[in-house]
């Protein structure tokens, strides 16, 4: 989303708007696209959240998004909410993974196919999880100090790619040509998981990324 210009969206179209949550709310990448859509350029928009459980701890996940798209004049048609394995600090076991991964891409196949010939679907979200999504604002302060105690180590190959796919831009690359991380970051982990040398690393929140990630084609029949 964060390569893609919002004034070049088809007007008059549908859209779905799918993303990885993050402190109890969308990120900051999918919000600031929301803000910045022409008023009433979209006919219609479906939210699919991607969170560690589809319980109610993340049920209002995605309500300052839809604030912003109604403020601009989107029919919100689902409000939808997967689960996932976590990617931060607390591997689950490859059954319980695979059982995430299996159920969500089931749901994702029944969505696509009803998406538009249903009615519009919106869930009632309880008070507990609008106060979920509010200590969250504590964890988006963390994730930002956070990208502070990134840093690169000697096998950095200098190829730029995490520089160039951060979401929020919080990466550039010193007068060596090795990155250096400001305190714009969003804790998704895209350049410790993505890095092609296993080079970058927190220098005291270890405990955060999990050790060689997770792939979902290893669980794909």
């Amino acid at each position: 989303m964060e390569h893609t210009d919002p004034a070049t969206l088809k007007k008059d179209g549908d859209m779905v708007i799918l993303y990885s949550i993050h402190a109890f709310h969308a990120p900051r990448t999918v919000i600031r696209f929301a803000r910045n859509l022409p008023s009433g350029h979209l006919k219609r928009v479906s939210i699919i959240s991607v969170g560690s459980s589809n319980s109610w701890a993340n049920a209002a996940a995605s309500l300052s998004l839809i604030k912003i798209l109604q403020e601009k004049n989107c029919s919100i048609q689902r409000n939808e909410l997967l689960a996932m394995p976590l990617t931060i600090a607390i591997a689950l076991s490859d059954d319980q993974s695979e059982k995430l991964i299996c159920q969500s891409e089931e749901k994702i196949d029944q969505i696509a196919a009803t998406v538009l010939s249903d009615p519009e679907q919106i869930s009632f979200v309880p008070f507990k999880s609008k106060l979920m999504a509010g200590i969250g604002h504590m964890e988006g302060l963390a994730a930002r100090l956070f990208g502070m105690e990134l840093h690169a180590d000697e096998a950095c190959s200098s190829c730029g790619l995490c520089e160039r796919e951060c979401p929020e831009k919080n990466i550039r690359m010193n007068k060596s040509n090795k990155p250096e991380f400001g305190l714009n970051c969003l804790m998704c982990l895209r350049c410790i998981y993505n890095c092609p040398e296993n080079a970058i690393s927190p220098r005291f929140s270890k405990f955060i990324p999990i050790k060689g990630g997770y792939s979902i084609e290893r669980y794909r029949k």
